[in-house]
């Protein structure tokens, strides 16, 4: 029986294994920006579950940004955004944590900075 499920696994294509991966984000990651963002974008490779999903923005001192209506986009299931309230200048955290359609949880976080 084991043999018989490492070659069902092994015949899978490598899609159905893989887990959601961000492929951009708005702002990018390690970006020095000189205007606050009004909203964080992140674009992931494949699409996401519209009810499961979780950004938090921390600052510098690791304290939390409020943030509102985080969705993914109806028009692009890969495409979830969330609306932050003006940052002042400093080092952010994104951190963000989605489900697949495929059922597959992955997170992952980067960071932005915003000059004076």
């Amino acid at each position: 029986m084991t043999g018989t499920l490492i070659l069902l696994t092994l015949a899978m294509p490598a899609g159905l294994a893989a887990h959601s991966t961000l492929v951009r984000s708005q702002p990018p990651a390690g970006a020095t920006l000189t205007t606050p963002p009004g909203e964080i974008i992140l674009w992931f490779n494949e699409r996401l579950e519209r009810q499961f999903h979780a950004v938090t923005v921390t600052d510098g001192q690791g304290r939390t940004i409020p943030t509102q209506n985080p969705h993914v986009d109806r028009a692009d299931p890969t495409k979830l955004t969330v609306t932050v309230e003006p940052l002042p200048p400093g080092v952010y955290l994104v951190r963000w944590r989605v489900l697949s359609r495929d059922g597959h949880v992955a997170e992952g976080a980067f960071s932005f900075s915003i000059q004076p």
